[in-house]
């Protein structure tokens, strides 16, 4: 019996070679990077760290809220693989819109969708 290693860039840089001859990206390695970080957030790392409901979670839980990436294209990025993954692959329109004002492209959008939805 034969087993793949599956670790956690596999939803990120699943590839084919045919689209990739294509000049088509998916991700550069440091998006890469903020997409497996994004896989250990918790809806709670969403929230503005000045919201009533972050300072409340930090209250009860003391959990301290999580950083925001300085970069605003990667934040987006975070932002966006974290509501795939919690929503299952199915974001609103307004954060598909926010996700391409970022930089990113439709395609992009798609495939990080693609990779949360259910089987």
């Amino acid at each position: 019996m034969a087993y793949r290693a599956v670790d956690e860039w596999s939803l990120a840089t699943s590839a084919d070679t045919a689209v990739e001859s294509t000049g088509v990206t998916y991700f550069g390695e440091v998006e890469r990077h903020v997409i497996a970080l994004a896989r250990r957030d918790d809806r709670w790392s969403l929230l503005d760290a000045s919201d009533w409901r972050a300072r409340l979670v930090r209250w009860v839980s003391g959990r301290r809220p999580v950083n925001r990436l300085a970069n605003e294209r990667l934040e987006a990025l975070r932002r966006f693989a974290v509501l795939s993954r919690l929503r299952h692959g199915k974001v609103s329109e307004p954060e598909v819109r926010n996700f391409l004002r970022a930089g990113f492209t439709t395609f992009q959008a798609f495939i990080l969708q693609r990779d949360h939805a259910p089987a």
